[in-house]
């Protein structure tokens, strides 16, 4: 996802990530609601890998890309970009992100994720962190799908799941 943390495209209206009180074209006195977060979101939504980057370190981004491609299962990135015309919020990133300790930094652990994915809230003196929030394996929707498949192809599967059923 890419999140400038406002609708550039029709010059500034504000989205579900933009601050409280973001004072956009369809919100002229600010918006009244609290931004939403979308890492925290997406590991509490079962996401298997998730992970946030920022345009301004290419490096660090091309590889959580390609990260999240090679995951089996559902990935999520978070990518923070400025949008220089409507909310330009170079320097505020520049001075506020950091990099989660990669191979140090528990991937495995649901409750670290969590932590590290709420310290950013979203307001002007958090810190926010990049890099991969969350990572595990689980069998994606086509493993499962390719085991139930197994399962009717099988005559002696066929036939215990229609005496099951009859019994």
């Amino acid at each position: 996802v890419h999140d400038n943390r406002v609708y550039g495209l029709t010059t500034g209206q504000y989205t579900p990530t933009s601050p409280l009180g973001f004072p956009g074209r369809s919100t002229p006195l600010g918006t009244p609601e609290y931004p939403i977060n979308p890492v925290e979101l997406m590991i509490a939504a079962g996401a298997t890998w998730v992970a946030r980057g920022y345009s301004r370190r290419l490096p660090q981004l091309h590889e959580l890309v390609a990260a999240g491609i090679r995951h089996r299962g559902f990935s999520f990135l978070d990518v923070f970009q400025i949008c220089a015309t409507f909310y330009n919020q170079s320097k505020f990133y520049d001075e506020h992100v950091y990099d989660l300790e990669a191979g140090t930094f528990p991937t495995a652990d649901l409750d670290a994720a969590l932590h590290a994915a709420r310290e950013f809230d979203y307001s002007r003196e958090s810190r926010i962190p990049l890099g991969v929030f969350y990572e595990t394996t689980f069998p994606t929707y086509e493993e499962r799908l390719a085991g139930e498949r197994a399962k009717e192809t099988d005559p002696v599967g066929v036939m215990r799941r229609l005496i099951a059923e009859r019994t």
